[in-house]
């Protein structure tokens, strides 16, 4: 496991800044694609005065968020490199109270935290983990919580109950060679790609980390069974992130009419989930982002 979060921590550190700027995205493809998820945690997390845990939060911008908002946040990342850039946020000034610490979430000394915690927001940080930490992450979260305490997870997923039907491989086949075609052949032969990109990639960059992989959604209720209650879990992304984090690698100006892409693919994401099982577009390594809904139970169970 050693050598896991050594090369999980290098790459952050080496390409955090760059990955938090595609994951971002432009504020009106933030706005279409990921409005309905970000209305749907806010609605669950935020309460003005509660004491929220970010786990994985990166640079920050999100625990700035809440904090501006009235909430005592507090961050925890293991690269250092994306706490450094979580500090100069801070420094902006903010209203409430906000602190980072960096740390290893597992081997974190948390007892100044012991059931202290209202909610925690956990964003795409569990898929950096190797399985046998997943449990001792999810039992950490547990103990820094109140019992009560709400836990929102946006993680990507995937599942071994699997129908995928001709209709589901069609629409799966015809989204991906577009998405291919036009956010990567044709910019590549077009030179579209910006000079950050260009250069990320020179340095050795991938827009996947060395070991992330979906959770397994039957992994996760089994892990969490012992000191959760599973609320909700809701789909949101299918094509849509993947497809707009691609666009920021290309040239500024590319990007705001490009914003339609995206606006066609979360449309597309959303009919998908509306009218069918999103596990049944599972298939190993593909990220299909969702949210996960978990209340701390009022005592644990064996």
């Amino acid at each position: 496991m050693e050598k896991w979060h050594k090369d999980e921590k290098k790459w952050w550190n080496d390409y955090g800044n760059y990955m938090t700027f595609q994951w971002q995205l432009t504020p009106l493809m933030n706005h279409v694609v990921r409005g309905g998820m970000e209305r749907d945690r806010n609605h669950y997390l935020l309460k003005t005065g509660e004491k929220m845990v970010d786990v994985g939060c990166g640079s920050g911008w999100l625990s700035y968020f809440y904090a501006k908002l009235g909430m005592e946040v507090l961050g925890v990342d293991i690269s250092q490199e994306q706490i450094n850039a979580a500090n100069r946020i801070k420094k902006q000034g903010v209203p409430g109270k906000l602190s980072f610490v960096c740390a290893d979430l597992v081997s974190w000394d948390s007892s100044a935290y012991i059931a202290y915690f209202d909610c925690a927001f956990v964003n795409a940080f569990l898929h950096h983990l190797p399985e046998v930490e997943l449990k001792l992450t999810l039992d950490k979260i547990a103990e820094i919580l109140k019992p009560g305490g709400r836990a929102y997870f946006y993680e990507p997923l995937t599942s071994g109950k699997v129908d995928r039907h001709s209709l589901i491989q069609a629409v799966d086949l015809l989204c991906n060679v577009m998405i291919a075609a036009l956010l990567s052949i044709i910019p590549r032969k077009l030179g579209l790609f910006s000079a950050r990109h260009r250069n990320e990639l020179a340095q050795g960059y991938r827009m996947c980390s060395p070991h992330e992989r979906p959770v397994d959604i039957e992994n996760m209720y089994r892990y969490a069974q012992s000191a959760f209650e599973v609320e909700s879990v809701k789909a949101w992304h299918l094509f849509s992130i993947g497809a707009s984090m691609q666009i920021m690698a290309l040239k500024p100006w590319l990007r705001g009419p490009l914003s339609i892409l995206s606006t066609f693919l979360y449309l597309v994401d959303c009919v998908i989930f509306r009218f069918g099982d999103w596990r049944n577009f599972s298939l190993p390594g593909r990220f299909i982002l969702c949210s996960l809904k978990m209340r701390r139970k009022h005592a644990p169970q064996g």
